[in-house]
């Protein structure tokens, strides 16, 4: 009986020896299978990243392009108004100016209103300004659209 007695306990301990190993196994399973899940997550966000920044960098490239271009046509106005082959157009009021002292008269107004070079300088610089933040509005209003809405 004693060798039927060790027999059984022999027979238990395997048995419970099989189902801690084989719990042991099915939770070494459960965590494979949720490492390869992160695992496809990461590679997916890595992916969505990649095309972000490839949309973003197109995008930049593109409006910095159109920056320069809009800067070179001022530049190209610029020396052309310093050349004097072009002109801007003032439209200007100018009221007529009652002489202070009476004396002679004279024509004040013979001459056609125009800007003072330091004027026009200012022009030119506002002008580039104005190219500037609106190329960057564009910009980013263009990666707003592109690049944050199909990321979400």
């Amino acid at each position: 009986m004693n060798k039927y007695l060790l027999i059984a306990l022999l027979s238990m301990a395997a048995l419970v020896s099989c189902l801690v190993l084989k719990h042991e196994r099915d939770g070494l399973i459960g965590s494979l299978e949720a490492s390869n899940a992160r695992v496809a997550q990461l590679e997916s966000d890595a992916t969505s990243a990649a095309l972000a920044l490839q949309a973003r960098d197109a995008l930049d490239k593109k409006q910095y392009e159109e920056m320069t271009n809009a800067k070179n046509e001022n530049e190209g106005l610029r020396a052309q108004l310093s050349a004097g082959t072009k002109r801007l157009l003032v439209r200007a009021n100018c009221p007529k100016q009652l002489p202070t002292v009476a004396g002679t008269t004279s024509v004040d107004d013979g001459a056609e209103p125009a800007l003072t070079a330091a004027a026009g300088q200012d022009y030119l610089r506002l002008r580039e300004q104005i190219i500037v933040t609106e190329a960057q509005l564009a910009g980013l209003k263009e990666y707003i659209r592109q690049v944050v809405q199909v990321v979400k």
